[in-house]
């Protein structure tokens, strides 16, 4: 597990909110402090679905693709949130070196806030936490070790800059 921050906070927005930085990954939950506080699970409701639906569904989360427009239109609205925490998970098969058979998911905990300032406008800050779950128990942190590596990796190739906390 490794924390990150970026001052890269525009160029990484506009990639997850409008564009497709994140296109295949899986939503497990959001939280935003908008006007109100809104949370949702990223798990898709079964009692919602046909039993043909059910049977095409590869993962029981929702893709970030499906969601990504209902999470920009409720942050629309000329407001900034006080604060946005998104968890997604990767496919560990889409990971160079990845034991993928050993690895349940590959998340990141993305964090954005605002915080007073005592000189004025409130500040952002947007913090990336990266997460590994393995299937079983196992003391090999080589999964870990990779996907925390990928990760600034990921991001320089998008044009966004992470700095290690």
């Amino acid at each position: 597990m490794k924390s990150f921050t970026t001052t890269d906070i525009r160029p990484f927005m506009v990639g997850l909110l409008n564009d497709k930085l994140f296109s295949g990954w899986h939503m497990r939950e959001a939280e935003l402090k908008l006007m109100t506080h809104i949370e949702i699970d990223g798990r898709i409701n079964q009692d919602y679905l046909t039993d043909e639906e059910k049977q095409q569904l590869p993962d029981p989360f929702i893709t970030w693709d499906e969601i990504q427009p209902r999470i920009k239109g409720l942050i629309q609205g000329g407001h900034t949130p006080t604060m946005m925490n998104i968890v997604l998970a990767m496919d560990p098969a889409r990971v160079k070196d990845m034991p993928a058979e050993s690895v349940g998911s590959l998340q990141l905990n993305i964090r954005y806030e605002t915080v007073p300032s005592e000189s004025g406008p409130r500040t952002q800050r947007l913090t990336l936490v990266t997460a590994t779950s393995m299937k079983t128990f196992s003391l090999d942190k080589t999964p870990e070790r990779i996907w925390d590596d990928a990760v600034p990796k990921f991001f320089k190739a998008h044009g966004i800059a992470l700095q290690e906390n």
